[in-house]
């Protein structure tokens, strides 16, 4: 038993002194030096790959090394990976299995702008300031692309680093631009729906704004809904799909979507009267389903339409500026209208945030809370009323 022991001391010492022995060869002992936040330092190259790893003990930098080493031989990447190439892999490896394919299909379309931006080059030949250069050069884009676009160039740099591509994770100094934000919708004027009401009857687009404007529905929404969707016996419209853009029908936008929502007995007859077989889109164009492109087609004849009822001028058939309508009106605004009809009709919150569909209630409160005279003239008037009940009841209990 006591010679066992010996012969594992022995071993344990002569495995510290060639650690020891390493240590000297690769470990270069830093001095202290103002700013400086490391003691030790080690180089290599390891399958190619440099290492430069910096800690402030022994203990801490073998353990990073290792890690890092780890790291390596379960990632390996050639160092002459081509930018596009590191991208398309990146994208099936962290994004494919873990969204929808029209959503994986938005990545690679991000994907595509960073290649282009940057260039396609070896990924280790690609310097920090040229990635910063090409997210400069987005300024003048929505904010919210901007943030994606920077996200994404974000996460493909620093996995290029755990990767051993690149020596130094340009995630930590690349800066984000602002680029224009843009606003969050409003509601029709009283001008506005007066207008688009005068012009829809007979037009293509009747029941598509209608069901927007009176149910809420999102414009995909109203693309995918069927006919066996409209329960005219309760009077309700059941939402539990979606038109992606690129016209599949799929999952609404998120849980909170799926929905059922009241109909208006206003609404009801034209239902009725264009009410077709069960599995048939309750919308057509020219009687064929509606797709994205068509969507926006209809729009832009329902917005001509309504400059052409507000008096604008035209010559040769075309409108003439300036145009009396809103040349940024977007259809989401019948939606945003919806909301706001809610609240004008005294709705609480809560169930409107169910109705709209909206995963979040600050979403619902950004509509909801808009200032306007005539909200604070009925909240005026219902405080008074509830004041005075109040009053009443003290007095009576007198």
């Amino acid at each position: 038993m006591n010679n066992t022991i010996r012969v594992a001391e022995v071993i344990v010492t002569l495995l510290t002194a060639l650690l020891r022995i390493r240590a000297r060869k690769k470990i270069r002992i830093m001095p202290k030096k103002q700013n400086k936040q490391y003691q030790y330092r080690y180089r290599e190259t390891y399958k190619d790959v440099k290492i430069d790893i910096k800690a402030a003990s022994q203990s801490e930098l073998i353990s990073k090394v290792n890690k890092r080493k780890e790291q390596i031989d379960k990632q390996f990447v050639d160092n002459g990976t081509q930018l596009r190439d590191y991208v398309d892999r990146y994208l099936v490896s962290y994004k494919k299995n873990r969204v929808s394919p029209e959503t994986f299909a938005y990545y690679q379309t991000l994907g595509n702008k960073i290649i282009d931006g940057i260039g396609n080059r070896r990924v280790s030949k690609i310097k920090p300031i040229e990635v910063q250069a090409f997210i400069n050069g987005l300024v003048g884009y929505k904010d919210s692309y901007i943030k994606k676009i920077y996200q994404l160039t974000c996460n493909i740099f620093r996995n290029a680093y755990e990767d051993g591509l690149i020596t130094f994770d340009y995630s930590r100094k690349i800066e984000l631009p602002k680029g224009h934000t843009t606003s969050t919708g409003r509601s029709l004027t009283d001008k506005e729906r007066k207008a688009l009401l005068q012009i829809l009857p007979g037009h293509r687009g009747e029941l598509f704004c209608k069901i927007m404007l009176y149910c809420g529905l999102r414009p995909g929404e109203v693309i995918a809904l069927q006919w066996k969707d409209v329960d005219f016996n309760n009077k309700t419209i059941s939402v539990n799909k979606s038109a992606k853009r690129n016209g599949a029908v799929g999952d609404p936008k998120s849980k909170a979507a799926v929905r059922t929502i009241p109909i208006p007995e206003h609404l009801v007859p034209l239902l009725k009267a264009n009410a077709g077989n069960p599995f048939e889109c309750v919308c057509q164009n020219h009687g064929r389903p509606f797709t994205e492109s068509a969507r926006r087609a209809m729009w832009k004849s329902v917005k001509r339409e309504m400059n052409l009822a507000l008096g604008c001028r035209t010559f040769n058939n075309r409108l003439l500026k300036p145009f009396p309508l809103d040349d940024k009106l977007d259809m989401y605004y019948l939606r945003h209208t919806y909301c706001t009809d809610l609240e004008r009709a005294g709705v609480p919150i809560n169930v409107a945030r169910r109705l709209m569909g909206h995963s979040n209630i600050a979403i619902t409160s950004k509509i909801y809370t808009h200032d306007n005279e005539e909200s604070i003239e009925r909240a005026r008037a219902l405080i008074n009323i509830s004041a005075g009940n109040i009053a009443g009841k003290i007095s009576a209990n007198r």
